[in-house]
Order: structure tokens, then C-alpha cells, then sequence
């Protein structure tokens, strides 16, 4: 009796169970999950360079044009090369030798003493031979002025003509050609040593430029004197740069 009873309420706890789970409502289903995509090192940045837009490449910046160097200037003006000693063996076949600074290698000294009536030259050329290539001379002439005198000549080349040139002039002034001749230094006459002309060789021929300076002169009025006529003829020819000029061409 017992047994029977049990097993009626065993079978009315199973019945009730299920009609609880019958009533609860179904849960939905779960969309199936994706499987998320295994992230590779890289990819992101990958990705975001083809996101990036292609910038466009700069143009390379073009090269300043290189400074061109600055040209050695040269004289504004023409040099009139002084004519070559006349009483120069083939004369023809040289010219007076201009170096790179524009000085000319022509030198004109001269020396005076009243008390032994003198009146010198000394003529120094440096000669470029137009014929042969590399060939130099130093020339040399001199005497009293209105006469040839004696000359002589030294040098084979460029080196050795200039050395010459040089030497001469510093034994017959106590200067020092190239600072002379640039304008480096004035020249300072010396005590029983020969005075050096002048003379420009941008204007034309030297005697011309003696004219035209003196024609713009007003006429001085000369007094009588009462010196001895050949010391004043020789005081006067000193003084006359216009006959010093004639007589240095003279004397060629």
C-alpha cells in the first residue's frame, strides 16, 4: 500500500516538473560567432598606408647656377707701349714687354750736376721678341743726353731679363723697380744717383701729353738774369720739360 502510494507521487513530481519546463520560455538562439581574424604584425599599418592618399613627390629644388669668378680687371685704358730703342739690333722684331699688371717694363733716369756741367741718361727697356717665342732681353743705353752713348743688352729669357732690369735700376736709383712702377711706393731720388722720368703710357705718346699739359700753362714772364749764359742755358734746359723730352727722344 505504502509502495503504490509512493509511486503516485513520484509520478505526479515528474509530471509537474515537466509541465514547469513546458511554460519557461525558450531561450533564443545565438547567432553562431565569427571567428575573429587573426590579426597579423604589420597588417594595421599596412592598412593604413593604402588608406593614406599618395602624396605627390617634391619636385627637386633646382641648383643655383654656380657664381661665375670675377674676371681679373683689367685697365680701363689702352697702354701705348713706348716705341723700342731705335739703336736696338732687329728693333722691328721686338716690342716693349707689358706684364700682367699693366706695368710697362720702360724706365727713363736721368742725371744732372751743375758744378761738372752733366746732364745724363740711362735708357732701360725690357724687349719681348714677337718672332721668337720666350725670348727676352734686358736693353740698356746711355750717355749724355743729345748723344747715342754706349748700350749693351742681357737675358735669354723672361726670368732672367726681368732680374736684369731690376738689378740695373736699383744700382743707377737706390729704388726698387716693381714698387716704383705699381704705385707701391713714390719714388725717392738719392744723392749722385740718376732721377726717374715719369712718364704715362695710358694717354698717347709722351711728348704729346707734354704739350697738352703745358699749353694750358699762363705765360710766365722771364726776368734778365744775371747768371753766366751756359749755366743759365743748362739751368734752363733742365727746367724745360718739353726740351728734355726732345732730347731723350733724341737720344732715342
Amino acid at each position: 500500500m505504502t509502495e503504490r502510494r509512493s509511486a503516485r507521487v513520484a509520478a505526479q513530481v515528474a509530471r509537474l516538473e515537466a509541465e514547469a519546463q513546458s511554460t519557461k520560455p525558450k531561450a533564443k538562439a545565438q547567432p553562431p560567432t565569427k571567428r575573429g581574424k587573426v590579426k597579423v604584425e604589420g597588417d594595421d599599418d599596412k592598412g593604413k598606408k593604402r588608406a593614406e592618399p599618395v602624396k605627390a613627390k617634391a619636385k627637386p629644388a633646382k641648383a643655383k647656377p654656380a657664381k661665375k669668378k670675377a674676371k681679373k680687371e683689367e685697365p680701363t685704358e689702352a697702354i701705348c707701349r713706348p716705341p723700342v730703342d731705335e739703336h736696338c739690333p732687329k728693333a722691328d722684331q721686338y716690342r716693349v714687354y707689358v706684364d700682367g699688371e699693366g706695368v710697362v717694363w720702360h724706365a727713363m733716369l736721368n742725371q744732372t750736376n751743375l758744378r761738372q756741367n752733366n746732364n745724363k741718361y740711362f735708357k732701360l727697356q725690357l724687349l719681348e721678341d714677337m718672332k721668337v717665342p720666350g725670348h727676352y732681353i734686358a736693353w740698356f743705353r746711355w750717355g749724355r743726353v743729345g748723344y747715342t752713348g754706349q748700350m749693351t743688352s742681357k737675358g735669354e729669357d723672361l726670368e732672367g731679363a726681368k732680374h736684369a732690369f731690376e738689378q740695373k735700376f736699383a744700382d743707377k736709383t737706390v729704388n726698387d723697380w716693381h714698387a716704383v712702377a705699381t704705385g707701391e711706393a713714390p719714388f725717392s731720388p738719392r744723392a749722385n744717383k740718376y732721377t726717374y722720368v715719369e712718364q704715362d703710357f695710358t694717354g698717347g705718346p709722351v711728348e704729346e701729353q707734354v704739350k697738352e699739359k703745358d699749353e694750358g700753362k699762363p705765360e710766365v714772364k722771364v726776368e734778365d738774369t744775371k747768371l753766366d749764359e751756359q749755366l743759365y742755358e743748362l739751368i734752363k734746359m733742365i727746367c724745360d720739360r718739353q726740351l728734355m723730352v726732345d732730347h731723350m727722344k733724341a737720344s732715342g
